[in-house]
């Protein structure tokens, strides 16, 4: 299976605490799923229905995953690990997708 999360660092800047806890984070799911790959500084953009305009989501990275879990077992060994990338870099949805299927948390 495929997983990719994906991490916008746009409101984190140089907040050390937020950084240093995402690097915690990430070692966390490379020791679980045994590695992963970050694809750094993509340029996220997305349509902000209220404001009727395109907004932009720069640098986003990509933590890529290659697993043998299942499905379900992905998504519940994701579960305390989310919403905290989520709460770090202060955003209102977490994207991922398992196998180009996207999820939001």
């Amino acid at each position: 299976m495929e997983l990719k999360i994906f991490v916008v660092r746009r409101e984190i800047g140089a907040n050390e605490g937020a950084l240093n806890e995402l690097e915690d984070l990430k070692d966390a799911l490379a020791i679980m799923f045994g590695g992963l790959t970050i694809i750094q500084d993509c340029q996220g953009i997305w349509h902000d229905s209220a404001k009727r305009s395109i907004e932009n989501d720069y640098p986003v990275d990509i933590w890529l995953i290659y697993t043998d879990f299942k499905e379900r077992t992905i998504k519940k060994a994701l579960e305390p690990y989310l919403p905290k990338i989520k709460a770090l870099t202060l955003q209102k949805t977490q994207l991922y997708t398992i196998n180009h299927k996207a999820f939001f948390l």
